[in-house]
């Protein structure tokens, strides 16, 4: 081999090992990061968020705000959600939200059913430890909300890291109004440790635990009215006029005035809830309607279980100021949304073990 094409021989290796060089500087001025951020872009926008009831859908906006768009499935109008089916179009919203917010309990179980494969759910059931076959109205329980209200604002920082403190900051300002709401609960308590009431169904237990109001409806009346709160139809369920199921003795301790206040629901009443309200204006006990449902036109939903509970305490009041309604033979005067003529459960879950008394 001539010296010269020697020369050309080592000229083309030098060329060959500059191009491999510049080749290795631009991968690595491709960071690990950079190539991570290009393949999964940090998500932007409000968060999808579908929600199966109103209650519960309120409480998301409260600790999402402006960062994320809400949804809710279930009809505020609805009365009860028994027998309540999904449309297409609410399956495609379930499938296609970032989070779905759901009651559990046996209460809705068509929302879990449709999470999508990236999705993440948020259940007040799955929060307190509930499960089907208990009490399912959990947004009337101040410890349900608690935990909805903190593992919303993990989900959502979860989703939108850069809003995590905007998410903790909602949620410190709704620890505030939710702790006012129990502290006056708590004071009424305090004051009427031995107030009573009897109620045409479970919907309210949460709540008239929380004021300290201890439950003397017939345990089996209760039972059967629990049971109607779940999977089958509540024509299956609910105890009739007739059936041995207590409602004999509900009437009597109405009619007896052995309880302070009746809680109703506000719903057209049946045979059976129409001979107990009957009982009730016999008896002289105030009727308090507790609505399953959260109206739409509703506010927060702190405000709404204080208005809920407005007229219950208001009632048991007025048989203070009568003298007698601690020992359950007063006549409370007509307040709120009322109708004229020792301690709460520790948690949801073990609270709906035993829905009443005899």
């Amino acid at each position: 081999m001539t010296l010269r094409m020697k020369a050309l021989r080592h000229a083309a290796m030098l060329a060959l090992a500059a191009i491999a060089a510049l080749s290795l500087a631009a991968c690595d001025a491709a960071s690990p990061d950079a190539r991570h951020s290009a393949a999964t872009p940090t998500p932007a926008g409000p968060i999808a968020v579908v929600a199966s009831l109103n209650q519960w859908a309120s409480l998301a906006r409260q600790i999402g705000g402006a960062d994320v768009k809400v949804v809710s499935i279930l009809p505020p109008d609805t009365p009860a959600a028994q027998g309540f089916a999904p449309s297409s179009a609410n399956i495609d919203a379930l499938r296609h939200a970032d989070i779905i917010v759901a009651n559990g309990a046996g209460y809705d179980d068509w929302a879990a059913k449709n999470l999508s494969k990236g999705g993440a759910i948020v259940s007040a059931a799955e929060t307190v430890g509930a499960m089907d076959g208990d009490n399912p109205y959990l947004w009337l329980s101040k410890d349900a909300r608690a935990g909805m209200a903190s593992e919303l604002a993990e989900a959502f920082s979860k989703a939108r890291p850069a809003k995590k403190k905007a998410f903790a900051a909602r949620l410190k300002t709704w620890r505030g109004a939710e702790g006012k709401l129990d502290d006056e609960f708590a004071a009424f308590a305090k004051a009427h440790k031995n107030s009573t009431y009897a109620s045409l169904d479970a919907s309210a237990f949460y709540l008239m635990a929380d004021l300290g109001l201890k439950d003397r409806t017939p345990q089996s009346y209760a039972q059967s009215a629990l049971a109607a709160a779940g999977t089958q139809p509540q024509s299956d369920a609910a105890p009739s006029v007739d059936s041995p199921s207590g409602v004999k003795d509900f009437r009597k301790l109405l009619e007896d005035k052995q309880v302070d206040v009746l809680i109703g629901n506000g719903l057209k009443p049946d045979e059976t809830a129409a001979a107990l309200l009957a009982s009730a204006k016999t008896g002289k006990v105030p009727i308090v309607d507790v609505p399953e449902q959260m109206p739409a036109g509703a506010s927060a939903l702190v405000d709404w279980v204080s208005a809920l509970a407005s007229p219950v305490i208001a009632a048991v009041c007025a048989g203070d100021a009568s003298g007698n309604a601690q020992d359950g033979t007063g006549n409370p005067a007509n307040t709120g949304n009322s109708h004229s003529p020792d301690s709460s459960p520790s948690s949801p879950a073990s609270a709906a073990q035993s829905p009443g008394s005899d």
